[in-house]
């Protein structure tokens, strides 16, 4: 009998995600994430937030923060803009990597795992994204080359780029010495089709599964009615994505005004929530390649919400639905499925 890993963290109790305790949603719509911890936390894999910068001073973020780096010039080493309450990148961070047991905050999906952080953008005074395509291109191959295993990637929408494309055609297939790196993107919050980079058939789209294990839509048992996930053929999962846990900028600026945020949401926090659960199943052995990590991850996938996963083309891990995709990611299962894969 394995004793279940707990952590004395003291917001872990509300990271629905991790493991749903049925105080705050009535089904198992977690990604069993504790239960993974018996296998795997992590360890030696290091994960890039390609975002707006991640606070490198955060108390809960620091030990397990990577040495990073600012495309747009301003040379903040992978910071944000703090007093522009940039505070999206710092999010997705505490979701991958927060430490844990250490009495303060969240403990993140790959707890052993590191952070690298790159920023990409900043923004504007109307809190819209400064960026080009050349800084994100910039961004992603830099990560590549000083070693990040995997990328999460929590933006996308604009016009197919070919610099951008080409970064991540390097990352995926020349990453790793070769092995690949595992390139997450969000598929973006607006109901409708996937966005791009998601659309690109060598990166894993993300999107968000309500806490009824359902798509994440206007109507979805959140009451979060001003946003739905991202669908379609290009769809490749979902995670968890609405009220989500999460670090935010320390000291007044951020989005809460605290050093944490309680409701972090949008395929923005699915991504990185798929990302942790990809460094959990990487850190099992950290030779799979960049397309055993997605048969992994796909394959283990639960095919929840009552939605009809067929045998589709194209899709080759397994049954497969348009708003799902190859079902709600599962930590517990990935973990398993790498163990025993050959």
């Amino acid at each position: 009998q394995l004793l279940k890993p707990h952590t004395n963290d003291p917001f872990f109790s509300q990271q629905w995600a991790i493991n749903n305790n049925g105080l705050l949603w009535s089904s198992d719509a977690d990604m069993d994430v504790d239960d993974a911890w018996i296998h795997s936390t992590g360890s030696g894999i290091k994960v890039a937030i390609i975002d707006e910068g991640v606070d490198l001073t955060h108390p809960d973020l620091i030990n397990n923060l990577l040495p990073g780096f600012d495309a747009t010039g301003n040379n903040s080493n992978g910071a944000p803009n703090a007093n522009n309450n940039d505070a999206h990148g710092t999010a997705c961070a505490g979701i991958v990597a927060a430490v844990a047991n250490n009495n303060i905050g969240i403990s993140g999906i790959a707890y052993n795992a590191k952070i690298i952080p790159v920023r990409i953008a900043y923004s504007n005074s109307n809190g819209d994204w400064v960026t080009n395509n050349n800084w994100i291109a910039n961004g992603i191959t830099w990560a590549v080359q000083n070693g990040a295993d995997i990328l999460s990637n929590s933006w996308g929408g604009g016009s197919p780029s070919t610099a951008i494309t080409n970064a991540i055609n390097y990352a995926v297939n020349s990453g790793r010495s070769g092995k690949g790196c595992t390139v997450l993107f969000s598929t973006g919050n607006f109901n409708t089709n996937v966005a791009y980079p998601a659309t690109l058939p060598n990166v894993i789209a993300v999107g968000a599964s309500s806490p009824c294990d359902q798509r994440k839509t206007p109507s979805s048992c959140d009451g979060e009615t001003w946003w739905g996930s991202n669908f379609g053929s290009a769809l490749d999962v979902v995670a968890t994505g609405v009220k989500i846990y999460a670090t935010d900028i320390t000291g007044s600026n951020g989005y809460d005004g605290g050093d944490y945020n309680s409701h972090f949401n949008g395929t923005s926090s699915a991504c990185p929530n798929a990302a942790g659960v990809a460094a959990l199943a990487l850190s099992i052995n950290p030779n799979f390649s960049q397309n055993q990590i997605r048969e992994i991850l796909e394959k283990s996938a639960e095919k929840v919400g009552g939605y009809d996963y067929t045998t589709t083309f194209g899709k080759l891990n397994g049954t497969w639905n348009s708003e799902m995709g190859h079902g709600r990611l599962n930590a517990l299962n990935a973990v398993i499925r790498a163990k025993d894969f050959d």
